[in-house]
């Protein structure tokens, strides 16, 4: 098969790399000429047998169509527009274009899950920071939640606790860009969810939904109230979660018009064990190492999506019961820089490896380089898994790396000496 991958950064690269490995023949389309470096330094150009750059998007199609593709998949975020317009284009298999931008726009996002019956956030899309103090003060709402309406990676994400908080969000996030280089004219205005927070990692085939991973979120909230990831642990087929979880994601995958293709869905149980919708991203799940996850979890979203292209049937036979199996506890952990600094030394990294549970590390500190205060994804050193048949002795090598974190294991410390 000849596939075409859009914007292939982050699990995007593994996808193609799967691909390539089973003998697919794969072509790449950035959907813009300038992306965030965060993105692009994990694009593979060598797995690709061609590769363009959508500047003119009139002419895309034709250009696309020269390499006679059996279909076109969004490899990060900012290229599930173009996928799902060049691959109903082309007469692909996909997801059917979207005036309302269903699967980009979280606010149109929530309009058609709660138009199918699905619980979500109330909440206003606005301009102008008084009108989102003045829509949180109509609306009673003690706790809000502030974001971009076409964003990721909590990117700019404020949990506020008044009208006026909300207000100063408003104006930080109408005055930035979102990490894939939009303006933000206007933001979302959203009722903050309390509860347990998850998120799905489910593949698409003609409508027929499989879910490969399920996985619970811990976050911190830090002094200025953006949320932080903290970890994340696999939540087991079979278990009540995972029954409500899985039903509800359907449901709204079919309100957003999903049936090809990953998608990554991230929902919270209240206390009342209701499901309620956050958002949807229409292609693979981030923050991953897919060869990990199936070695210590059973599948990936990643093998899965492989599946779905290259052997439908095996796709079909899906057993989710497959994740999570082996009764072996995992975490992906989320590393935090807690004050920015001077990169020090790697010597945490040499204590970390000797922790029993320790699986592999992927990060981006540089000894020598500026190293920011961690708000967002992009601005976390990176992530570690842990996995080991004890979780105690999980938990205890998880306490160690916070420990070490908060002695600023990441910096260099002679500079406060200086």
């Amino acid at each position: 098969m000849r596939i075409g991958v859009v914007d292939g950064f982050s699990t995007g690269a593994a996808l193609a790399a799967t691909l390539v490995e089973r003998g697919a023949t794969c072509f790449h389309i950035a959907s813009s000429p300038q992306m965030n470096g965060f993105f692009t330094a994990s694009h593979r150009p060598e797995l690709y047998l061609g590769q363009l750059v959508a500047a003119d998007r009139r002419r895309l199609p034709d250009a696309v169509a020269r390499w006679g593709l059996d279909a076109v998949v969004p490899g990060t975020e900012s290229g599930v527009e173009l996928a799902d317009a060049l691959a109903w284009a082309l007469g692909l298999p996909g997801n059917r274009p979207s005036r309302e931008h269903v699967r980009r726009n979280k606010d149109a996002m929530a309009a058609a899950v709660a138009a199918a019956g699905l619980r979500t956030p109330r909440g206003a899309v606005l301009g102008d920071p008084a009108a989102v103090a003045a829509w949180t003060a109509e609306a009673g709402l003690a706790a809000t939640v502030v974001k971009p309406l076409r964003s990721a990676g909590t990117d700019n994400v404020w949990f506020c606790n008044s009208p006026e908080a909300a207000a100063t969000a408003a104006k930080q996030i109408l005055a930035a860009q979102t990490v894939y280089g939009e303006l933000n004219a206007r933001v979302l205005v959203q009722e903050r969810i309390t509860g347990r927070e998850f998120y799905l990692n489910s593949v698409s085939l003609d409508g027929r939904h499989r879910h490969a991973e399920v996985w619970e979120y811990r976050k911190s909230v830090n002094p200025w109230g953006n949320p932080v990831y903290d970890h994340e642990d696999p939540v087991r087929p079979g278990s009540p979660e995972w029954a409500a979880l899985t039903a509800f994601c359907e449901r709204a995958l079919d309100a957003l018009g999903v049936r090809h293709g990953a998608s990554h869905t991230e929902v919270f149980l209240t206390g009342e064990g209701e499901p309620v919708f956050i958002e949807t991203g229409a292609r693979l799940g981030g923050g991953t190492v897919p060869a990990l996850v199936e070695r210590h979890c059973g599948v990936s979203q990643t093998a899965l999506a492989a599946d779905a292209l290259l052997d439908p049937e095996a796709f079909l036979r899906h057993d989710e019961r497959r994740f999570c199996g082996r009764g072996t506890a995992v975490r992906n952990v989320a590393l935090v820089n807690r004050r920015p600094g001077t990169a020090g030394p790697l010597d945490w990294l040499d204590r970390w490896r000797t922790l029993e549970s320790w699986v592999d590390i992927r990060h981006g500190i540089v000894p020598g380089d500026p190293l920011p205060e961690t708000r967002d994804l992009l601005s976390s050193p990176g992530f570690v898994y842990l996995a080991s048949d004890d979780p105690r002795r999980l938990e205890a090598d998880y306490r160690r790396i916070r420990d070490d974190e908060r002695a600023d294991a990441y910096l260099d410390t002679t500079e406060s000496d200086r």
